[in-house]
Order: structure tokens, then sequence, then C-alpha cells
């Protein structure tokens, strides 16, 4: 099987489409930035693909000391020497629709997590692994987190970043809408919903505007809402609010991989108590790092701060061992380890 580049970067295409992995629902897309090390495979949020993600151009040419004129986190990732994957869920980006919504949440985790192991399938045969990485954002981690405890020996290290973290809040009611539509609007009013008052945006309009309108250009169907619109599954948002009401996905303590747990230090939807608690929680991993990154949001890899977070992660994938065994405690919202 022949795995090719990512598709939509800063607005720009590369002209080379993605390979695609089935699935008993679907064919997802899957990407590829060749690398010379392990491999790692990028598992996406709740509301965009992995080119408006771990793809996305910002072409600024900075590299953050690792290579140089890398524009996006896959590149500098390979950078890192790491050989870099990443896939879109069904419902996402350049993967096929759900065909029947059936008056429930599509692409909940009970599903998703079959598409992961059907990817990590595919990469480790590739690549020849016994086991792969997996880094993996906000709602994407309650997959990967039951894929690594489901099958630890399979999984090298694991990121979380932006956890979404069990909580003792109170039931919500289910949506059994099938989808929901997400605006320019409602994404440049979550993205920064978090920067407190008074800070400039950390996403500005310089840098969120080609990212928005290449936003809508994954989904061909957007310009015929009003307001334009991408359409996702409803599941993920169900599967948060759950997470948030107590319903367990994995157990932490199942995960036996290096664990780096990441989060922005204004993050609201991963909080520091949502972090503390998991980081509490993986009594199995060989080892957990802590890091809480000043001056960032849950969308800290798009934002001005995202190469400290890229230098983190980077740093924990390639490390010959792990920088710490138990748990830190985070202070004061700055970078600690």
């Amino acid at each position: 099987m022949s795995m090719s580049g990512i598709g939509p970067a800063g607005g720009r295409e590369t002209g080379r489409a993605p390979s695609g992995v089935e699935t008993p629902e679907g064919r997802v897309a899957l990407f590829h930035r060749k690398g010379p090390g392990s491999p790692v495979i990028y598992v996406h949020g709740a509301t965009f693909p992995t080119a408006l993600s771990v793809g996305w151009r910002f072409g600024d040419g900075s590299g953050n000391g690792v290579g140089s004129r890398l524009e996006n986190w896959m590149e500098n990732l390979v950078g890192w020497g790491l050989d870099v994957y990443g896939f879109d869920f069904l419902g996402y980006g350049a993967s096929d629709r759900w065909q029947n919504g059936g008056g429930r949440p599509l692409g909940r985790v009970n599903h998703a997590v079959g598409a992961l192991e059907a990817v990590v399938a595919a990469v480790r045969a590739e690549t020849e692994s016994t086991a792969v990485s997996l880094l993996a954002h906000s709602w994407g981690t309650l997959v990967a987190g039951q894929f690594a405890s489901q099958w630890p020996e399979q999984v090298q290290r694991l990121v979380l970043f932006g956890p979404i973290a069990r909580r003792r809040g109170e039931p919500a009611a289910l949506d059994p809408s099938p989808t929901r539509d997400i605006s320019i609007r409602q994404q440049w009013d979550r993205f920064q919903s978090e920067v407190p008052e008074g800070v400039p945006p950390v996403f500005p309009h310089d840098a969120f505007d080609p990212w928005a309108a290449a936003y809508l250009a994954t989904d061909p169907g957007s310009g015929r809402r009003s307001p334009p619109a991408v359409r996702v599954p409803a599941g993920p948002f169900c599967d948060i609010a759950a997470a948030h009401a107590g319903h367990v996905f994995y157990e932490p303590a199942a995960i036996r991989a290096p664990v780096l747990v990441v989060r922005g230090a204004w993050d609201t939807l991963a909080g520091l108590a949502d972090t503390a608690g998991l980081v509490e929680a993986l009594t199995g991993a060989a080892s957990v790092d802590h890091v809480v990154l000043s001056g960032g949001t849950h969308v800290m890899h798009l934002e001005s701060g995202r190469h400290r977070l890229w230098r983190v992660v980077g740093s924990f994938l390639t490390a010959s061992s792990p920088t710490h065994s138990g748990t830190d405690a985070p202070t004061g919202g700055e970078e600690s380890r």
C-alpha cells in the first residue's frame, strides 16, 4: 500500500491525493509524511480534520530550531526524525461520509475506535512495526485512550493533547441529531473564548481567515447552508458531554506506554483538574509527563505559541528515555514538566 501526502494545506494543494483504509462503515483517508524514524499517527478532534490541524501550513517558514522552513506540525515532526501519519475519521475531510444517520448521533467513540484500529494495522503493516506512537487531540484522546487501553502492546508512546477527561457533572440531554453544522463564526468564537480579556488573539484573523476558507472547502455542501457551515458527525459532542457527566470511555490504568499529557493553560475543555486527575489515573503507564503551556487554549497547535507545543511533543516522542516517572504538579499556568 502506498501512502501519500496531506491534501489541503494553508489554502494550497500539494497535488497528491490521500490513500485510503477500508473500515466496515466506509473508507477513511490516510495521509503520510515520510521520515526516517518510528511511526506516529495523529488522531484529530471533533470539528476539523487532519489537513486543518496537524497538516495545516502557516506559511511562516519557521521550524523552531528543528530543521528549517518547516511549515506545519507534520513536517516539524518529520524534522524530529519521525515517520508521520494522519487520517480523517468518517464524516470529515477527505474520508467517506456516513450513509445512514438512523436518528442517532454519528461517529461516537465505540465506532471511531474501529477506524483507528484499521489505520494502526495499515501503518504497522506498511512500516513493519510492532507498535506505533499516537498523538491525539481533544475528543480524539478518548479514541486513542480506548485503543491504548485495549491494545497496549501496539502503542509505543502516547500523547494526549487537550485531553477530554472524566468529570462528575450532571448528565446532559442527548441530542439525537446525526450531525452538526459548524460555521466559521462558531469556530472563531470558540477559538477566542478562552483567551483572557484584554489579551490579543493568539489565532488572529490574518492566520485564521485562510484557515477558515480551507475549512469550508473540506465540505462540498458548506456553501449551500446559511450561513456557510461544515457538517460533521454529532457523536463526538455527545461523547464529550458524556465524559464530563462521569461516563468512563477507557481505563487509564490499562495503558502501558509512556504518556505525555499536555494542555494550554487557558484550556477550559481540558482544565487543570481534568488533566491532573487523568495523570493520577495513569497508574500502569511506563512514565507520565504532565506539561502545562502558558498562553495557549484548547487549539494551541494552531496558535502563535504552537512551536512550544510542537517542541515539547517532538522531544517526548523521540527521547531515548522518559523524562519523568510519576506525576509532576503544574504550576501557575507556566510550562512545567
